[in-house]
């Protein structure tokens, strides 16, 4: 931190020099402040500076020299006290300058510091309108979550529910397709349940599956609250779980029985935010199967502004990334149809979207133009797995193996293609062997941890899986894991 704040002062000082707008006193005052703050002479920059302040009030690096003294009061002295006064003095007669957002994430944290709960969403709060107008659109999208997080946090901190349910009603009023919707519809239900307001909070939750139904959100209100809803509500599941098994056929490839059940879903769900997103899944099923980008890109630019709570909570602006390049890359390849790159470039974009079946016709095209390009087997075999395509998807992980033998991800796609297929033998020998290759190589141990697991070979299970998370307690089987091992914990 006491880095980044010789930095920020110094690049002021190089700004001041260029321009040439300040008298030499000022510059060499302010030029003495930096080489003591770099030499960590804390005391003597603080005096340097105030003299600075004192001589140029009026100054442009004014809110600079302020921002270095609250710096040297937060991070070395922690007088948080002191810091925050001259945050707040920033704030106040600098609104409009490059260090207003900095300040109000400094002076939130010092009121932190000192427990002042209140002063903190005061703060915070301010923040998030600034983030609101123009001047700062620049920085709302990396400082908004950040204020909001401890925002939240604050509001807890005083066991104020009622404005944490406001805020979520406000947010959800001003964006309710934003990417944060289904998670904050989704906390509202659950402040509403600390509250003890159990049908408020099961229309809540009942908003996250109809609105949001392809969020992580709507899965987690159906393990954890169904109950819930079918009790306060007579909720009825039936049309839900449809959706969710015909988002499945479609990604595998079975598109006929993924149509006939968005059609149900359609026609028992009309005018909900399910229905929408059913129609959007046929339109997305007749993709995978077509691969006609420049009709699923139309399709989701005219429906923006039809239905209020956006495509069932995907990402459309990631989606329509993906359909230009995909649009773009087939121009590219109309000119230059021998362009590995370019058929490589569209079948990931093709992948990422779950449209396996076009996905697989760019890669084959790839390896006929560049078989010595090792990945684009590994991505082929991945692309047959999401049709079910088994033994076509070991037959690509086979040639990966012959290009990248000593490489133990190219074992561990083999197994996988080995485990989906029910070989169970043959998908332990070659984890086992990715991990000959490579003992921290994380994913085949969470693999092994699974299959014995459920071959009711707890002590195996138990050591794969806890080599797992000494190897990746962040990773993305980390939450799966210990579950597992929770569960074995409680049997034993």
């Amino acid at each position: 931190m006491i880095n980044r704040s010789v930095l920020m002062i110094c690049l002021c000082f190089l700004v001041l020099v260029s321009s040439g707008v300040a008298e030499e006193d000022s510059l060499n005052v302010f030029d003495e402040a930096n080489k003591l703050l770099e030499n960590r002479r804390y005391d003597d920059a603080l005096k340097a500076y105030e003299y600075f302040l004192h001589e140029n009030p009026d100054h442009h690096l004014a809110p600079a020299a302020k921002w270095a003294i609250a710096n040297i009061y937060y991070t070395i002295k922690q007088d948080y006290h002191k810091a925050a006064i001259v945050y707040q003095n920033i704030l106040s007669k600098h609104s409009d300058s490059g260090w207003e957002i900095f300040s109000f994430d400094r002076l939130g944290l010092c009121y932190e510091k000192q427990e002042k709960w209140e002063d903190a969403v005061r703060i915070y709060e301010s923040a998030l309108e600034r983030l609101n107008e123009p001047f700062h659109s620049e920085l709302a999208a990396d400082w908004t979550p950040v204020f909001t997080s401890r925002l939240l946090a604050s509001y807890r901190k005083l066991g104020d529910q009622a404005s944490i349910v406001r805020f979520y009603v406000s947010s959800l009023e001003r964006d309710p397709d934003g990417l944060w919707a289904p998670q904050y519809q989704f906390e509202m239900a659950r402040i509403r349940l600390e509250m003890n307001e159990p049908v408020e909070a099961a229309n809540d939750f009942a908003k996250v599956v109809d609105r949001y139904p392809l969020s992580a959100y709507a899965e987690q209100v159906r393990a954890e609250h169904a109950d819930l809803l079918v009790s306060q509500l007579g909720y009825d599941w039936k049309p839900y779980s449809i959706f969710k098994n015909s988002v499945e056929l479609s990604q595998s490839g079975r598109f006929e029985e993924a149509q006939e059940g968005f059609d149900l879903v359609i026609e028992k769900k009309q005018k909900t935010g399910l229905e929408h997103a059913a129609r959007f899944q046929k339109e997305l099923t007749a993709f995978r199967r077509t691969g006609d980008a420049v009709a699923l890109r139309e399709m989701i630019k005219t429906s923006r502004g039809a239905y209020p709570y956006g495509l069932g909570g995907i990402d459309d602006e990631r989606f329509i990334d993906l359909l230009d390049v995909i649009i773009e890359t087939e121009s590219v390849i109309t000119s230059d149809p021998r362009n590995a790159d370019a058929h490589r470039r569209m079948a990931s974009a093709y992948y990422e979207m779950q449209a396996y079946y076009p996905a697989i016709e760019r890669y084959k095209q790839a390896i006929e133009l560049d078989p010595e390009n090792s990945r684009q087997y590994n991505m082929l075999g991945y692309c047959q797995i999401g049709v079910e395509a088994y033994d076509d998807a070991i037959r690509a992980f086979r040639r990966l193996v012959e290009k990248s033998p000593d490489d133990p991800n190219s074992y561990d796609s083999m197994a996988e293609a080995y485990f989906r297929k029910g070989d169970i033998k043959q998908a332990i020998r070659h984890y086992e062997k990715a991990i000959s290759l490579d003992e921290e190589f994380a994913h085949p141990y969470y693999m092994l941890g699974e299959i014995y697991h459920g071959m009711n070979k707890s002590d195996l299970a138990r050591d794969y899986l806890q080599r797992y998370l000494e190897l990746a307690p962040n990773g993305f089987r980390a939450e799966p894991a210990q579950a597992i091992l929770d569960q074995m914990g409680e049997i034993d």
